[in-house]
């Protein structure tokens, strides 16, 4: 009997070391599985660069026939007349995420085909001879009814300037005023001209300085926008008619009070 408890006892103790030894190694594989390095498969970065497109921009002048230097300016000529020197728009546009500036050729002798981030943003110089030494102190410029900036996309423009002059009005002293104002007109445009007298005031003349320009008595009249333009009015001032009437009152008044005085002066 004793043999059997024995042998009872030692099958029960051998069973409990076999589940202890798989519980171990189970354990033991699963602190093993989660020591592994991860082996996800990694996520390419999405790219934050626009697909490119390409933009084929160059520009003209009207009435101007240009001339492009070795050094990158254009020389400007009218009628075989030289008129200046420049240099040509700037277009700005972004390459492959960094803001980039060209010039412009000019059409239709060159157009430059230039790669820009598709959905960025371009521009051009609204007027190019804003800081060119030949722009006669301020008083020529270069004009676009076009629209200078946009979004990048798959297009050829050709953007399309007019030369402008300034016209500059006054009068000299008072005496009334003239239409127009100062302002900026389209190169050999025709613009009316008329002086406006005030109350006891008369037009006297108009002194105009450059080429086109009036100088005479005729009002209204008008200039020609060969170049900047600058007119003046002269005013003259006028005696009212109702003045004019009391002169011969006047006079007998004067008088009538020398004999007064001189009566009164005879001893």
């Amino acid at each position: 009997m004793n043999n059997n408890v024995a042998e009872k006892y030692s099958r029960i103790v051998s069973a409990r070391r076999s589940r202890l030894t798989i519980c171990i190694v189970a354990l033991s594989l699963v602190i093993l599985f989660l020591a592994l390095p991860s082996r996800t498969t990694p996520v390419a970065a999405a790219s934050t660069l626009s697909e490119p497109v390409t933009m084929t921009v160059s520009y003209q002048v009207v009435g101007e026939q240009l001339v492009m230097q070795a050094d990158g300016s254009v020389k400007s000529f009218r009628n075989g007349v030289y008129t200046g020197a420049f240099d040509p728009p700037n277009f700005i546009f972004t390459q492959g995420g960094t803001q980039q500036s060209i010039q412009l050729a000019v059409s239709p002798f060159g157009a430059h085909p230039v790669q820009v981030d598709s959905g960025t943003t371009w521009s051009v110089d609204a007027n190019p001879l804003l800081h060119a030494v030949d722009n006669l102190n301020g008083t020529v410029q270069w004009y676009s009814s076009q629209q200078l900036t946009g979004t990048a996309s798959e297009t050829t423009i050709i953007f399309i300037y007019t030369p402008q002059y300034y016209l500059t009005t006054s009068t000299d002293g008072d005496g009334g005023s003239v239409s127009p104002a100062s302002g900026w007109y389209d190169a050999w445009t025709v613009v009316p001209i008329t002086a406006n007298a005030d109350s006891s005031y008369m037009f006297q003349s108009w002194t105009g300085t450059n080429d086109g320009s009036y100088t005479g008595t005729d009002n209204p009249s008008s200039v020609t926008m060969n170049g900047p333009v600058t007119q003046q009015a002269t005013f003259a001032f006028v005696i009212p008619e109702n003045a004019l009437l009391l002169i011969p009152f006047a006079i007998i008044i004067v008088v009538v009070l020398k004999r007064r005085k001189s009566r009164q002066s005879t001893p």
